[in-house]
């Protein structure tokens, strides 16, 4: 008999970033498994917070999109609200409309309301589990308000009975699972540790669509993905426009979209940097190429927040030998990984003024060891701690009991 699972999530199938790309290839590994997946979700909307039409399939999957009528003001903290609000709505009218029949209910946090709401009208037999991608009541820390911490003190209340209706939680880090059981007073047994995995596609390499934006003879520093508060775009700017004035042999790059995006953009028309530039998201098909060409690609962590969230480009930028600059806390889970794989540099405590010379540091290291090398060295690595099939493992676990 086959069996049903539910994938809840906003964050689906056809959008081309983080949570994304993450619960895409979750589901296709599941279906792998035998299951017949269910994926309760919106049409796709980030980065740009924009519903965009999309009638894509994926095989072995009922796709149900929701929220193409939704128009988000540029407010972080109402666009989440909003968030919250309909995505509730649109699993309660899923659910009640014949989705509650499921042996397996798989809920993405965040958000958080619509999880916990479709957790108690599915079937009471069915397991239900949590992935847990970003802790909010953490990641509102990143901005230190008033309101935030007054929000922050309510999302959190919202986020830990909702995870606290989970049969199990699957963490992206051990400090996230920390965080669980320390400041969120949760079980440790439910709380179990699957590390991200590696999402780079499997299909033919198709034709380099990128080299114009990489000319030779030059060093290219690169973030690419989704550009919120967690990223600190304005201090990536900063970062980007001091590497570039310290060195005439870097080209510093974004790929991304979304209003903070928008707003880089804008900068730079009014101060233009020649070796500073920004471009659009790129297409899966164009990922390999975006690993071959980034000398070193930059991840931004906001100060305070490692607990809260890990990044989910790190499995496939290991898997391509790319070297990473993290701009992360020292005790971080990100920091304890590239220290533990000689995988990157991280600016720990650090002063800002000192990430450029941080940077050259990396740089200059990278004649020891080519790319090639590092893919290899890595490999045991992203073999061990990057599968999707221990993540699938350790959702299904309690049902094979």
């Amino acid at each position: 008999m086959t069996r049903r699972a539910r994938l809840l999530s906003p964050f689906f199938y056809p959008e081309r970033i983080s949570t994304g790309r993450y619960n895409h290839h979750l589901a296709l590994a599941l279906v792998e498994r035998g299951y017949e997946v269910e994926a309760v979700c919106s049409y796709p909307l980030y980065p740009d917070w924009r519903p965009h039409p999309s009638n894509e399939t994926l095989p072995g999957m009922t796709i149900r999109r929701g929220g193409a009528w939704m128009r988000y003001p540029r407010s972080p903290i109402l666009r989440r609200l909003l968030l919250e609000g309909w995505f509730a709505a649109h699993v309660c009218a899923s659910s009640l409309s014949g989705g509650s029949r499921s042996d397996l209910v798989v809920a993405i946090f965040p958000p958080n309301l619509g999880s916990l709401l479709g957790f108690w009208l599915t079937d009471r037999n069915a397991v239900k589990v949590g992935v847990v991608h970003d802790l909010q009541g953490i990641m509102a820390r990143s901005v230190d308000s008033r309101l935030r911490r007054w929000i922050a003190n309510a999302v959190r209340r919202l986020e830990r009975r909702a995870l606290a209706a989970c049969d199990r939680l699957i963490c992206l880090s051990e400090s996230m699972r920390k965080a669980l059981i320390e400041d969120y007073g949760l079980e440790p047994t439910r709380c179990v540790v699957a590390y991200p995995f590696v999402t780079l596609s499997d299909s033919p390499v198709a034709e380099d669509r990128l080299a114009p934006l990489f000319p030779e003879g030059l060093a290219h520093v690169v973030y690419a993905g989704a550009l919120g508060e967690k990223q600190m775009p304005g201090r990536l700017e900063a970062f980007f426009r001091s590497v570039c004035a310290a060195n005439p042999g870097i080209s510093c790059h974004i790929f991304s979209d979304g209003p903070a995006m928008t707003r880089i953009r804008e900068s730079l028309e009014r101060a233009p940097e020649a070796r500073f530039h920004c471009h659009g998201l790129v297409p899966d098909d164009q990922l390999v190429h975006l690993y071959r060409y980034s000398t070193v690609q930059v991840i931004p962590q906001a100060r305070g927040t490692g607990a809260g969230a890990f990044p989910s480009k790190l499995p496939n930028l290991f898997a391509a030998g790319v070297p990473v600059f993290a701009i992360c806390d020292s005790h971080s889970e990100l920091a304890h990984v590239l220290t533990e794989t000689g995988g990157g540099a991280v600016t720990g405590e650090t002063r800002e003024e000192e990430w450029p010379d941080l940077l050259g540091g990396l740089l200059a290291s990278l004649d020891l060891e080519d790319r090639e090398t590092r893919r290899a060295r890595l490999a045991p690595f992203v073999e061990r701690r990057f599968s999707v099939n221990g993540v699938v493992d350790s959702i299904i676990a309690p049902i094979c009991r």
